[in-house]
């Protein structure tokens, strides 16, 4: 019996018809200061609000990164996190502090 990898699994484009009929991937238009501060309030306001701590695919969808993104950033150390038993959890607190850094370090 062979052992196959997870499957990963892809966010889709969005892709539109243009005049031509041709598709094309649309781009975000170039966010600004006070997109920050609507994008932290929507990545809050994603988060279970009875939790004081989050599962790792509870962080993955509130911050839309990849398994492998969040721990890298556990791994690193730039997103505290502790275990208990085999279930790895991250504490809502630390996740509000690295979006926090992560916008000031944009600014």
């Amino acid at each position: 019996m062979t052992h196959h990898p997870p499957l990963r699994h892809r966010k889709p484009q969005v892709r539109r018809p243009n005049d031509t009929g041709d598709a094309v991937t649309q781009k975000s238009p170039p966010r600004t200061g006070s997109d920050f501060s609507r994008q932290e309030a929507a990545v809050l306001s994603s988060l279970p609000t009875t939790h004081q701590v989050l599962t790792v695919p509870e962080a993955m969808a509130a911050l839309q990164y990849s398994r492998s993104k969040v721990y890298d950033l556990i791994r690193s150390g730039v997103l505290p996190s502790f275990t208990e038993g085999r279930a790895r959890r991250i504490p809502l607190d630390s996740l509000h502090m690295y979006i926090r850094t992560r916008l000031e370090e944009a600014a």
